[in-house]
């Protein structure tokens, strides 16, 4: 990944984190995490939640933080050597890693990753396997194609429908998240927390990232699928760029489930 596109990534996942951070924290807290814990966080992206959740389970705890992106990788371990983090340790990550994990963990953890994959069960399986008994699954998985505003927005429409139209076509699943309260159940999973998030986009900073430039880093990837060509593309983005530029407008980010269940 190039340093401009890496930007971005960071800029986007940023954004995303100062918009979710706190109901994150709360729902895992809620569901159990506490100091102590031996925990594995599953696709850690950038790792700005493993850095918490390594502060929450404290040095008699413990965080191994996932990841197949090496470029992510690469950050997170920066950024937890700036921050004197010990008590975390970073790999990459591929199912047989995952399938490796076997009854280590009071607490697995992901976020979005479920996102990845067509048909999580498996994956889902594996982190069931990872558990200690009682020990606890927490997981945010998005559902794309929900997002909306006030006043009513075609570019915005428009905008949510490719975003879901492009995860469908490159092999993943938009509605990850309706599926997970089932999924966890047919894994065994007892659900113990359950609660759906949609946040609102307040501020200027959170929509430039997480809309107008989400759709100018995924034009190439929706004029290869021909999902669009680059000149309705164009006329989106300055729809868009007039849309988040307007403080008037009530814009509402895509939802997410937080569900956790307990191995029994």
């Amino acid at each position: 990944m190039d340093s401009n596109n890496l930007q971005h990534v960071r800029e986007h996942r940023t954004a995303l984190n100062q918009l979710i951070n706190t109901a994150t924290q709360q729902f895992l807290l809620l569901s159990g995490l506490k100091p102590g814990m031996k925990v594995l966080d599953v696709g850690c992206g950038l790792g700005f939640m493993s850095f918490w959740i390594a502060e929450i389970v404290g040095p008699e705890g413990s965080v191994t933080a996932l990841e197949s992106n090496d470029d992510y990788l690469n950050i997170a371990k920066e950024i937890a050597a700036e921050e004197s983090l010990d008590n975390i340790t970073f790999a990459k990550m591929s199912v047989g890693e995952l399938a490796a994990q076997k009854e280590n963990y009071d607490f697995v953890y992901t976020r979005f990753f479920m996102l990845r994959f067509q048909n999580p069960i498996e994956i889902i399986q594996l982190i069931h396997d990872a558990l200690k008994e009682k020990g606890i699954f927490a997981s945010e998985s998005i559902i794309l194609g929900r997002e909306y505003c006030y006043p009513h927005s075609d570019a915005y429409d428009k905008w949510r429908q490719l975003n879901a139209a492009l995860c469908s076509a490159q092999g993943k699943d938009p509605q990850t998240g309706m599926k997970m309260y089932n999924l966890m159940q047919e894994a065994k999973f007892d659900i113990a927390y359950t609660k759906l998030l949609q946040p609102v986009l307040t501020k200027h900073t959170q929509r430039q990232h997480l809309i107008y430039n989400d759709l100018q880093e995924h034009i190439p990837d929706l004029v290869e699928k021909k999902l669009a060509d680059e000149n309705s593309l164009a006329e989106l983005a300055q729809d868009l760029k007039m849309l988040i530029d307007d403080p008037e407008v009530f814009m509402v980010y895509s939802q997410t489930c937080h569900l956790a269940g307990i191995k029994p």
